[in-house]
């Protein structure tokens, strides 16, 4: 059995209370009802099924869910689906009309989706692989830039492009070859290896050209070089040589300012009959390039030497000689006085009628060479030494002191001379007037000193005494027949003898005065 119902709703009643009715029915099926039964639908309890008759539109509401769709054949006039996950295959042609076709999602990363791209042929069921292709265009190269786009044929990279410079010198080129039957435009092209029938163009830049060979005799002749398009950088050194010079070519005004050398020129291939008279000049002769072996006997005359070449740097030590020189031929002004030195000036040379007058002054007398040996006797006269040249140190003790006698009586200290006038009391031990005390038999009064000869006076309590002649070295025994004597028994061991009758009592002063240059006393 089966119950039938209204499955399209054209429209409601006037009441609105019961939907109109089109003809068109869903039965609803028991278990055990045939499916030749039932007119328009089946649905089985368990089971169960939708079928639809052919030519007939039937309508699902706008709020159906249909879960699950499975067709062998489907027809839709128009599709709309948010996601397909299945692979499925086309048949002939497949056509889109929209605008874009974005492949995986926008602003997503590149690496993400390497492989991803179009692929005809090769293998299915592998993603984002393209693997075993007959034609390809994915994408490629996470490492460069963004990425590459690579086209490939037969599973081989043909081509790839990257929006970043992606050019390998050598290695990783791929294999292949990208042919073009129209022209081919870029703002930089690079390739390992060009292989072309003809290459033109407006004009042509070449880094570097390597080729085995040129063909065809003549195929790069005069005619075909540009005048001055070869110049000197492009010119090997020793590619030049005299046999590819043609007689004649190279003439002076061919050659640059110096660019011929000594070395450039063959020796005896510069001969006199090769060189025109006003051809050899100075400033062709490099400094040093006439030597005396290449000078003939004569040929250099007086006349032939400018006075300003004639400088000391072209003379040799040794060169100019006393009988290569004209008498007179030096004067004063042709000595520069740093020459004038004491090596070059023999011993005994400069004499005193060689020497103007006032050529001598003090600063050119060293110290140390004025010595009394060269100064004569009575040449330093007082007219002749400036004031105040003879100053403390300037007198030497030597000079001024006689040692054989007192020194003379000029005490000399620092340079400073001074009268050596000594005075001695002497007397009994206890006076309070005394410098010095005698002993017993107190007739001895000991100088300690060389009085000079002559001027020793001896007062007895301010009485001047009478004195005895010198008695001489030794001379020290028995008594003085006058007041007193001098005695010594070695220098600077002279005493005062008095006679026995002066004894000196407790109260008695014996002074002595006298001249002496070893202290001054009083």
């Amino acid at each position: 059995s089966h119950n039938s119902a209204i499955s399209n709703n054209a429209g409601q009643d006037k009441q609105g209370d019961e939907p109109a009715n089109t003809g068109v029915f869903v039965e609803t099926a028991t278990s055990g009802t045939s499916a030749a039964a039932l007119t328009h639908a089946q649905l089985g309890v368990s089971a169960a099924k939708l079928y639809f008759d052919n030519g007939t539109t039937y309508y699902i509401g706008s709020t159906s869910n249909v879960q699950y769709l499975s067709a062998s054949a489907a027809k839709f006039d128009s599709l709309e689906v948010t996601e397909i996950v299945s692979r499925t295959t086309t048949k002939n042609s497949l056509e889109v009309a929209d605008n874009l076709i974005i492949a995986g999602v926008s602003g997503s990363k590149h690496g993400d989706h390497v492989g991803s791209g179009f692929q005809l042929g090769g293998k299915v069921g592998v993603q984002g692989t393209g693997s075993a292709a007959l034609l390809s265009m994915t994408l490629g190269d996470p490492s460069v830039g963004k990425g590459s786009l690579l086209l490939n044929v037969s599973d081989t990279r043909i081509v790839s492009v990257t929006s970043g410079s992606f050019y390998n010198a050598a290695g990783a080129v791929g294999n292949g070859m990208l042919a073009v039957t129209g022209a081919l435009s870029s703002s930089l092209l690079r390739s390992q290896n060009v292989s072309a029938g003809t290459v033109t163009g407006s004009t042509l830049t070449i880094h570097r050209l390597v080729t085995n060979k040129l063909a065809g005799t003549g195929l790069i002749t005069q005619d075909n070089i540009q005048s001055a398009s070869i110049t000197s950088g492009h010119i090997g050194t020793g590619q030049v040589t005299h046999i590819k010079l043609s007689t004649g070519v190279a003439t002076a005004d061919n050659f640059q300012t110096a660019s011929v050398d000594a070395g450039h020129i063959v020796a005896l291939n510069a001969t006199t009959a090769k060189i025109n008279d006003g051809a050899a000049t100075k400033v062709k002769f490099g400094v040093g390039a006439v030597t005396l072996d290449k000078m003939a006997t004569g040929s250099v005359s007086t006349l032939q030497i400018l006075d300003a070449n004639v400088t000391k740097a072209k003379i040799a030590v040794g060169a100019v000689t006393l009988d290569k020189m004209a008498t007179g031929s030096v004067s004063t002004l042709q000595i520069l006085d740093a020459n004038v030195t004491k090596a070059k000036i023999a011993v005994g040379a400069v004499t005193l009628d060689k020497m103007a007058t006032g050529s001598v002054s003090k600063l050119q007398i060293s110290d140390a060479n004025v010595t009394k040996a060269k100064i004569a006797v009575g040449a330093v006269t007082l007219d002749k030494m400036a004031t105040g040249s003879v100053g403390d140190k300037a007198l030497n003790v030597a000079v001024v002191q006689n040692s054989a006698d007192a020194h003379g009586g000029i005490s000399w200290s620092s340079g400073k001379l001074s009268l050596g006038f000594v005075r001695r009391d002497f007397g009994r031990s206890g006076n309070n007037f005394v410098t010095d005390a005698v002993s017993s038999p107190f007739t001895t009064a000991s100088l300690s000193a060389q009085p000079a000869s002559g001027t020793v006076q001896v007062y007895f309590n301010g009485t001047l005494l009478a004195p005895e002649h010198f008695a001489g070295a030794g001379k020290v025994a028995g008594s003085t027949q006058a007041d007193y004597r001098i005695v010594t028994s070695s220098a600077n061991a002279f005493a005062i003898h008095v006679h026995p009758d002066l004894a000196l009592d407790s109260d008695d002063v014996l002074t002595v005065t006298y001249f002496s240059g070893s202290g001054l006393t009083s």
